[in-house]
């Protein structure tokens, strides 16, 4: 126990000197007095007595503060979270699994536990279980798994488990199969211990990565695309010659029915097969893609990649126009025209004032071909043909009045808008001074081209990872991702106009001279969207043949979807949601309009496992409009209903099936996510230990610095606490009175 004095002035410290100055110039001439009356040798008991009262004074102004540090009493916890799910069962260290190893690892953390903490171990998968679970890490590789869940663990230990004497926690787990973001960690530092190894000597085969379109058009065929990875020694890798690969379809009742079977050749460690599938009704088809079992190999747990693709009646129309071609024509063509769920037309001039229209594939008719011919169209039910306008770069001059016009009213009346950028684009085009200059999602600084070149790291914030433009996007660098780092992913040049408007969504960033700069924005002007990417250089991701080039496939779908407002519907309700992917705490809000259908009422409802229950539907911006809202709760499949009525009759059922955070395949990122884990840790204020460091002492060291016997600091003030000063006080002032009565001066 340590003990230190404190002072607490009650006034500032050069007056209570003055004062203390004061006083004990007050005492010696009052004994001077004294001395001079009665002598000096009875004067001098006074003296010492008001000299001890004035003293005591100056320390209550000074008011002083013992301050003692003790240990601190009392039964400490220490919460020990084990994953048990499906993954852990991998044999990939000494023959035994991971499960294993990180029960043996718990025991040791219980049995080194110093005196006065309490171990809780408790195992989990998608959320806690009950009890340790004895039985776990048993093989569960051939039944469908549940999946992992770090984050809703961590949010259910937080709230449940979690106490005020709980010194840390300890999460021992590989990382699951999708990104951790709990809403809500442990007060208490966070310790992650990372079980398994990085895969590199494994005898493994995996589905690396399934790609396939996430809205398609009903009756139309798409492309199901999935590239396959094996390592192993030169003998396992030869066998994988001609590796069956099927892709299936789940039906009712949770079947797998077969649709289609290819052999791909793994022997150099990598291997694509393309399946071609057709969704005949509206709505969400699941499929797989599963690759038959190696001989020897590690795990079959990543041999599957499950997908859903949502079929609609209607493709969206997206019109491309410029009055200059550059590079990104090319490959936006390829990506967006082979799209079916869209239709892709570029219109662009050619030579003085003749245009050029083009649609993919070549030689495919276009409706209004001859119309489109003779420039951009500027009769707004003509221009609203289509769903999006992607205008590239060229200057605002060259626009005519009737054109600009036609835009503005395009967007203001609820079409989507992609601006691209380049040198002759928003403030190097002179848009910031021309009609078109709401369309802007900056404040422009200039006049002057702001295009900069170079290498620009791009990044996706945060805050911007569930918008329909960039959802998933994350998961595809992660795909990518070398020792342990997603995938790298640069543009050669960036718009920087000035500064973004108040309500306007970075979905990406750049990095410009250590400075990072929105390169991908949206804002609303009317009803409309408009996305604006601060770059001609994205079409370089699609020469890649990695993550980068996955990126730009999903990166323009995506986006073009998120201007034109996801609208679904039928005959009398349009329907758009403000995201396509919902995660448990988010909020799900559908605008929905009635055009031309008066003295409509809407009544709306949400079903799950549990049942249905009423929605709020609340009044929307404009006549005939309406807002629905459901805040999300829990993972699973939800049926949203919006019912159309007028005077008791039913006009129009909408059905929405929303499939919240659907889990991903468990076991399909089978390597330790060693980044991942580490980023969590740091964000619970802990550490993050490898399991082959928690044998070399890694573990024991962070234990011992988060169950140190925790320290208090005991506070008393002198002065308060207590009636000693004040008695003390009483005893001077007595004993002053009894002397001076011996004076004779009462």
């Amino acid at each position: 126990m340590m003990a230190q004095l404190a002072w607490n002035p009650l006034w500032p410290v050069t007056a209570v000197l003055v004062l203390a100055a004061l006083c004990a110039g007050a005492a010696w001439w009052s004994w001077r007095g004294l001395a001079a009356r009665f002598g000096a040798r009875r004067a001098r008991p006074i003296l010492v007595v008001r000299s001890l009262l004035f003293l005591l004074l100056v320390i209550a102004l000074l008011d002083p503060v013992l301050r003692r540090t003790v240990t601190q009493s009392g039964e400490r916890q220490l919460l020990v979270l084990q994953d048990v799910s499906a993954s852990m069962s991998v044999r990939d260290t000494g023959g035994e699994t991971r499960a294993e190893r990180a029960r043996r690892l718990a025991a040791r953390i219980r049995e080194r536990a110093p005196s006065g903490v309490r171990v809780q171990v408790r195992t989990f998968e998608t959320g806690l279980l009950a009890g340790d679970a004895a039985a776990a890490g048993t093989d569960k590789q051939a039944a469908e798994a549940a999946g992992t869940d770090v984050g809703a663990t961590l949010i259910e230990a937080a709230t449940r488990l979690e106490t005020p004497d709980t010194a840390a926690v300890v999460l021992l787990t590989d990382g699951g199969d999708e990104p951790i973001q709990p809403v809500k960690l442990p007060v208490a530092p966070l310790i992650v211990l990372g079980m398994g190894s990085d895969g590199r000597s494994w005898r493994n085969v995996a589905v690396a990565q399934v790609e396939a379109p996430e809205v398609v058009e009903k009756d139309v065929a798409f492309t199901i695309t999935a590239d396959l990875a094996a390592t192993g020694p030169s003998a396992f890798l030869d066998g994988l010659d001609h590796l069956g690969v099927s892709l299936l379809r789940r039906q009712e009742g949770g079947t797998w029915a077969p649709l289609d079977r290819r052999a791909v050749d793994l022997r150099r460690g990598r291997g694509r097969v393309t399946f071609s599938a057709t969704c005949t009704e509206p709505g969400t088809t699941v499929y797989r893609v599963a690759a038959e079992p190696a001989p020897g190999e590690l795990s079959t747990l990543d041999n599957r990649r499950t997908l859903r693709v949502e079929a609609r009646r209607k493709l969206l129309d997206v019109l491309y126009f410029s009055r200059r071609l550059g590079a990104d024509i090319k490959m936006l063509r390829q990506e967006l025209g082979t799209d079916p769920g869209m239709t892709f037309t570029a219109l662009y001039r050619s030579t003085g004032e003749r245009y050029t229209v083009q649609a993919p594939p070549e030689g495919a008719v276009v409706v209004g071909e001859k119309e489109l011919a003779k420039g951009f169209p500027t009769d707004l039910e003509r221009l609203r043909r289509f769903d999006c306008l992607m205008l590239g770069s060229f200057p605002a001059h060259e626009w005519s009045a009737d054109e600009m016009q036609a835009v503005l009213r395009f967007v203001e009346a609820g079409g989507g808008i992609i601006l691209l950028g380049g040198d002759e684009s928003f403030d190097g085009g002179g848009y910031a001074v021309s009609p078109l200059q709401p369309l802007l999602p900056w404040r422009c600084a200039g006049s002057a081209s702001s295009l900069q070149r170079g290498v620009f790291p791009v990044s996706l914030p945060a805050a911007a990872e569930q918008h329909p433009a960039v959802a998933g996007l994350r998961e595809v660098l992660v795909s990518g991702e070398t020792n342990g780092a997603p995938a790298a992913l640069t543009v050669a040049s960036v718009n920087t106009p000035g500064d973004p408007l108040p309500g306007a969504e970075v979905l990406l960033e750049a990095v410009v001279a250590g400075r990072k700069v929105p390169l991908a924005l949206e804002h609303r002007v009317g009803r409309g969207r408009i996305l604006t990417v601060a770059s001609n250089t994205t079409w370089l991701w699609a020469r890649d043949a990695g993550a980068a080039a996955a990126f730009y496939r999903r990166f323009w779908r995506q986006a073009v979807r998120a201007a034109c407002g996801q609208a679904e519907g039928g005959r009398v309700l349009q329907v758009t949601w403000n995201k396509t992917l919902f995660r448990p705490g988010e909020r799900a809000v559908a605008a929905v309009r009635a055009p031309g259908a008066g003295d409509v009422k809407l009544r709306a409802t949400v079903t799950g496992t549990e049942g249905s229950r009423p929605l709020t539907v609340g009044a929307g911006a404009e006549p005939a409009a309406w807002q629905v809202e459901w805040p999300v709760e829990a993972r699973g499949v939800w049926t949203v209903q919006i019912t159309a009525e007028r005077g008791g009759e039913t006009l129009e059922v909408y059905r929405k099936v929303l499939n919240v955070a659907p889990w991903p395949d468990e076991g399909s990122h089978l390597a330790r996510q060693d980044a991942e884990l580490e980023r969590l840790a740091a964000s619970g204020r802990g550490i993050y230990v490898r399991e082959e460091d928690a044998s070399a002492g890694a573990l024991d060291a962070a234990l011992a610095a988060y169950l140190r016997p925790a320290l208090r600091v005991e506070a008393r003030a002198l002065v308060s606490d207590g009636p000693c000063f004040a008695l003390m006080l009483v005893a001077l002032v007595m004993t002053e009175l009894a002397l001076r009565r011996r004076l004779n001066l009462l």
